[in-house]
């Protein structure tokens, strides 16, 4: 995962409890934090190895109107009662990205 590619009108980092390029194995939890500097929309896809993308945030369970995140502040993904879900890795195996 990357940062942010330096492009848009505001700052964005996105990252997870393990650094910027992590290793994870099956059925481990998986853990986003972002940040902004200034309130934003956010929208989270997550491509598979086999090249499939889904839409991680906001997703169905969380229930949100609109996935607006507020700026200055740490937001862990999933979280607590803010973002009730889980997100666990799953097969397949390989390269996967988060943007």
């Amino acid at each position: 995962m990357r940062n942010n590619n330096l492009i848009g009108p505001f700052a964005f980092h996105l990252t997870t409890e393990r650094g910027k390029d992590p290793a994870y194995k099956v059925g481990e939890p998986l853990n986003l934090m972002i940040q902004l500097d200034k309130d934003a929309w956010v929208y989270c896809f997550y491509r598979q190895s086999d090249a499939l993308m889904i839409q991680i945030f906001p997703n169905p369970h969380m229930g949100l109107a609109e996935p607006r995140l507020e700026g200055g502040i740490l937001h862990t993904l999933p979280g607590d009662k803010t973002f009730p879900f889980k997100l666990k890795l799953t097969e397949p195996l390989g390269f996967e990205l988060l943007k």
